[in-house]
């Protein structure tokens, strides 16, 4: 930064400065969503030392169904043809329609605020005629107070809320939430220079940060046992990666595949 005088580095991996991070004989990590090869190769540990324990999925399956509906080839690319983002735009309104005309609620997981503004323009109609009511996560402020308008709504119209920062840390149990919609697999931008150079080396990397995003966006609206809701993922480069054998947590979705509701 040219006005502080200053360099910030941000490491590829930990690596092997993971040799300082360590202060016992033994390390633990628990997530629900690490894997053997992301630990071992980002964080530079022995193979023969580390041991990965995979618990069997705690939640009902049933209830946490990934739906890929008529996906289309998302990229920075095709989203740059009017034609994908028309498309895309029908593809999201449909599902809100079929979901409002239930009465559930629901939000939408955009990619970036640019395609939020074409998704709001097309549920125009619908928030016009009082058939549903939009919550809308403003660029430059903080999604919190939207979140928190969103959880005490009380009206009686269908609430839906839209942002492009609800992978992680948003909680949504029961009647909050019955559909997500996840516009486009979250692959990490490429303007990021270090992203860039783990495609480029590590693609395996690149697709596990990938996978696993999309893993905690599916379930911001499944929170408990008997909670359920349903995700749709509108991008076929996020069928192909979330059904791969990457995916060490496929067994915790049903999985479908459809062009109609």
């Amino acid at each position: 930064k040219e006005d502080e005088s200053s360099v910030s580095v941000k490491p590829v991996f930990v690596g092997s400065m993971m040799d300082a991070l360590q202060c016992s004989a033994h390390n633990l990590f628990m997530s629900a969503t690490v894997s053997e090869n992301f630990m071992v190769k980002t964080l530079n540990l022995a193979a023969d030392k580390t041991k990965f324990i995979k618990l069997d999925p705690t939640f009902p399956k049933t209830n946490k169904e990934v739906v890929f509906f008529d996906p289309l080839s998302l990229s920075y690319t095709s989203l740059q043809n009017p034609e994908t983002v028309k498309n895309l735009r029908k593809n999201i309104s449909k599902i809100v329609q079929h979901h409002i005309e239930e009465k559930d609620r629901g939000i939408i997981l955009s990619p970036s605020f640019k395609l939020q503004n074409e998704i709001v323009m097309e549920l125009a109609p619908l928030i016009r005629a009082g058939k549903m009511k939009l919550f809308e996560h403003v660029q430059g402020e903080k999604l919190e107070p939207t979140l928190k308008a969103f959880k005490e709504y009380k009206g009686n119209l269908p609430a839906v809320l839209i942002s492009p920062a609800m992978f992680e840390g948003v909680d949504l149990p029961g009647d909050l939430s019955r559909f997500q919609i996840l516009v486009k697999a979250p692959f990490p931008s490429l303007g990021d220079k270090r992203m860039k150079f783990i495609l480029d080396r590590h693609p395996d990397i690149y697709n596990l940060i990938t996978i696993m995003k999309m893993v905690q966006g599916a379930g911001r609206s499944v929170r408990s046992m008997d909670d359920f809701a349903v995700t749709y993922c509108l991008d076929l480069n996020g069928k192909r990666i979330f059904d791969s054998n990457t995916n060490i947590w496929k067994n915790e979705f049903t999985l479908r595949f459809t062009k109609f509701l």
